[in-house]
């Protein structure tokens, strides 16, 4: 889980790491980044290994999505949109894009890494997919507006050894609930074989 204290200004980050326990299954790490004495940025991460469990329930199935290339992509203007979406090809087929004044709660599509090696995807490249995608909220709107990331909530599922960034992936974002200036979104992202691989609730602050 993250928490984005404060902003995070160009230049360096001083990074200090604690294991607050390591056990049989499950080890807590905390990692906080400062920047000029002030926390910018804190996380907390637990790594769990597979045991025998008596529950078992799969995680739901990619959602039905028209095939990616029939699907108009999300054009890069420079100026307009944010420059690094120049990096992801993006198809959307549910809600609206964002300041477009939608009214589903509901938003996603197809997202791949423009350029991407055939190695697996690995963390970074599963959270860019899933982090390169605007919050859902901002569909919502019908004029541009600044918002940010308060807490972010994101759990690895399964590792998709077998499928690289270069690959489709599929990204659906739900608002669970939004007023008062903050909004609470709940998204997955699945791989090419329909197998989710994150999961992620985010809360996000929205000047609007």
């Amino acid at each position: 889980m993250l928490s984005f204290v404060a902003p995070v200004a160009p230049g360096p980050l001083d990074l200090q790491i604690a294991v607050l326990r390591e056990g049989k299954a499950a080890t807590q790490v905390q990692a906080t980044a400062y920047q000029d004495g002030q926390a910018c940025v804190t996380m907390l991460a637990s790594f769990g290994g597979a045991r025998a469990s008596a529950v078992n329930v799969a995680a739901a199935h990619a959602p039905d999505f028209p095939a990616a290339e029939t699907v108009s992509p999300f054009p890069f203007i420079a100026g307009l949109t944010p420059d690094f979406t120049q990096h992801f090809d993006y198809r959307y087929t549910l809600g609206k894009m964002p300041f477009m004044g939608g009214h589903d709660s509901r938003m996603g599509g197809w997202i791949c890494l423009r350029e991407a090696g055939p190695e697996s995807a690995g963390v970074a490249e599963l959270l860019c997919l899933l982090d390169a995608w605007p919050p859902a909220v901002f569909s919502l709107l019908k004029t541009p507006a600044a918002g940010s990331s308060l807490s972010w909530t994101i759990g690895f599922i399964d590792g998709a050894e077998d499928c690289s960034g270069a690959d489709w992936w599929q990204y659906q974002a739900e608002i669970r609930q939004a007023a008062n200036g903050y909004s609470h979104i709940d998204a997955n992202l699945w791989d090419r074989h329909g197998r989710m691989a994150l999961v992620s609730r985010q809360t996000v602050s929205v000047f609007a």
